[in-house]
This record gives C-alpha cells, sequence and structure tokens, in this order.
C-alpha cells in the first residue's frame, strides 16, 4: 500500500519485492523519523498508517520505502522535471543480476515502477562505467522523487 503524508510523515510504499530487503534491517529508522529521505528504507510499527504485521521482509519486518520529502519552495528547473526516480546501483556481480541486461529499459525510462532494474549509461546521475553485472551498469529503482 501507499501511504499519503502528514506534517510528522513521510509518504511512504510497502516494499513489494522481497529481494530487496536491506541486509541490515533490523536497524532501520522508524518510519516517523524526522532524518528520513526520499529512497530510504524504514520500519513500520503503526506509526503513519503503517501495518506492523504485514512482515514483508524476512517474514518478520515491516519494511517502508519514503517516496517523496516536501516539494521544494522554488519552481523545478527544466532539468528536474525529467524522469529520474531514486535510484540505488546494485553491488559487484549481485545476485540480483538479471541474466540477459541488455533488454533492461534505461533508468530515465518514465514506465519504471519501484522494485524494477535499469540499465543506467549516465542518465539520471549513474555511472556509465560501473560494470557492476558483467558489463553493464545495473540500478534498481527504489523511489519516485518529487
Amino acid at each position: 500500500p501507499t501511504l499519503a503524508g502528514t506534517a510528522a510523515c513521510p509518504p511512504l510504499a510497502a516494499l513489494t519485492n522481497e529481494s530487496l530487503c536491506p541486509d541490515q534491517v533490523g536497524l532501520l529508522m522508524d518510519c516517523n523519523d524526522p532524518e528520513l529521505q526520499v529512497g530510504d528504507f524504514c520500519e513500520g510499527s503503526g506509526e503513519c498508517g503503517t501495518d506492523q504485521d504485514m512482515d514483508n521482509c524476512y517474514q518478520l519486518f515491516d519494511v517502508y520505502v519514503v517516496l517523496l520529502t516536501p516539494l521544494p519552495s522554488t519552481p523545478p528547473t527544466l532539468a528536474q522535471t525529467a524522469f529520474c526516480p531514486v535510484l540505488a546501483k546494485l553491488r559487484d556481480d549481485d545476485p540480483l543480476c538479471p541474466e540477459n541486461p541488455s533488454n533492461l529499459l534505461p533508468c530515465d525510462d518514465p514506465s519504471h515502477t519501484i522494485g524494477d532494474l535499469c540499465d543506467g549509461d549516465g542518465e539520471c546521475g549513474t555511472d556509465p562505467d560501473a560494470n557492476n553485472c558483467d558489463i553493464y551498469d545495473i540500478y534498481v529503482v527504489r523511489a519516485f522523487a518529487p
């Protein structure tokens, strides 16, 4: 589920792909922590409308991703209006590396959803020389920024 934000809580989305659960899930901040940023994971325990019984990571933890932070007070520039999701680079030879990464869409493709893998070639701040999945530069979509 997606949760709208309030003054005390950022907008959140439940993590739907267990393979993206962070390794240190027990150390996650609560979902109402004011230090959370776009793309951060948090552990829901009922605060901010989170479901403390969702158990979507390791059948024990209730993990959400922060979708948005408050909108900037100044209008975005043209460069900021291009579609660029919040991305996380896969580790070198990560088990999530796809068998055929040449079929992946570029990271700035607007059809992406949270959890999608994409091939970064410099768009959206990606490293075109990451070569983290053989010769490919693979990222996972973690959230969508304003």
